[in-house]
């Protein structure tokens, strides 16, 4: 059974290094181009490493929250994946809102601070996403999905924005970079293949919402 798995994975790293050899000029200039503009942050058509972007102008307000309202995400007219919908993007967040941060979090109903309801939330979170394209084939082959989203939160007594997130991934394929092949397979064949659209996206809000939490708690701890 091992034998047959080694077997199958140089089979891929096979056809993978053929590929990746046929583009290797165009695909080197490619993505040196795109590093130079600035795609690390905003490039939907490259692999990034980091794909979690954070800015925060004054961090001393982020102590200001303790309450959050979930307000209704925006769907790009760029995603038109049907499993993806507004209600059900909108509990996904509040749930993980819910496991991750420490401190009340409730859905809000429409848009804009007023639906938030004064003295129910001192705070709003604002999503869109922007990018969502589902695994194509298999596990092992085919296309990997592409995630990106932001994230912000305000503060409702004045509107000032205290965090802000970009998220983007796209799983980088074997023949983007063979070299990496130890971190795709296990020695048990774990951690093999691409994961679904669906779980980028939960890994990612994950992400964003537990930087939010821990640069709040750095925030309290510097203030005792």
């Amino acid at each position: 059974m091992r034998n047959a798995f080694v077997l199958f994975v140089f089979s891929v790293v096979g056809a993978s290094l053929a590929v990746s050899l046929n583009a290797c000029s165009a695909k080197r200039s490619g993505v040196a181009s795109s590093s130079r503009s600035g795609a690390k942050s905003t490039g939907i058509s490259s692999p990034i490493v980091s794909p979690l972007e954070v800015r925060i102008d004054n961090p001393t307000r982020l102590t200001s929250i303790s309450s959050l309202g979930i307000l209704p995400p925006v769907l790009s007219t760029s995603v038109s994946d049907q499993s993806i919908t507004t209600v059900g993007l909108q509990e996904l967040i509040q749930r993980r809102a819910d496991e991750i941060l420490g401190m009340k979090v409730l859905k809000v109903e429409g848009s804009g601070h007023g639906n938030v309801g004064k003295g129910r939330t001192d705070s709003v979170l604002k999503t869109e996403l922007l990018t969502f394209r589902e695994r194509q084939g298999s596990s092992v082959g085919g296309e990997p999905a592409t995630v990106a989203f932001t994230m912000s939160i305000e503060r409702v007594s004045d509107g000032q924005e205290v965090w802000q997130a970009k998220y983007f991934f796209r799983q980088e394929a074997l023949s983007e970079n063979w070299l990496k092949l130890g971190q795709r397979f296990g020695s048990d064949g774990t951690g093999a293949g691409w994961i679904t659209g669906h779980e980028v996206l939960d890994r990612g809000l994950s992400a964003a919402l537990r930087d939010l939490a821990n640069r709040r708690d750095q925030q309290f701890a510097g203030a005792q």
